[in-house]
C-alpha cells in the first residue's frame, strides 16, 4: 500500500505538468503534496500517523 502511495505522488507530479503547459497554472506551490512525498518512509519508521488532520491549512482557503 505505500508502494502505491508512491506510485500515485508520482503520477499527480508527472501529469501536473500539463497544468503548466497549457498556461492553467504557472506554478504549483502546493506544500501538502510535498509533505506527502516523505509519508511512506515516515510511516515505515513511525507508523500510521494518528488522527491526521488537514483542517489548519484548509482554513487557509476560507475567507471571512
Amino acid at each position: 500500500m505505500l508502494k502505491d502511495l508512491g506510485d500515485t505522488l508520482e503520477r499527480f507530479h508527472e501529469y501536473r505538468e500539463i497544468f503548466i503547459a497549457t498556461n492553467v497554472r504557472s506554478n504549483f506551490a502546493l506544500p501538502r503534496q510535498h509533505a506527502m512525498k516523505h509519508y511512506p518512509e515516515l510511516i515505515r519508521l513511525f507508523g500510521a500517523p494518528n488522527g491526521l488532520c488537514s483542517s489548519i491549512t484548509e482554513s487557509k482557503h476560507i475567507k471571512a
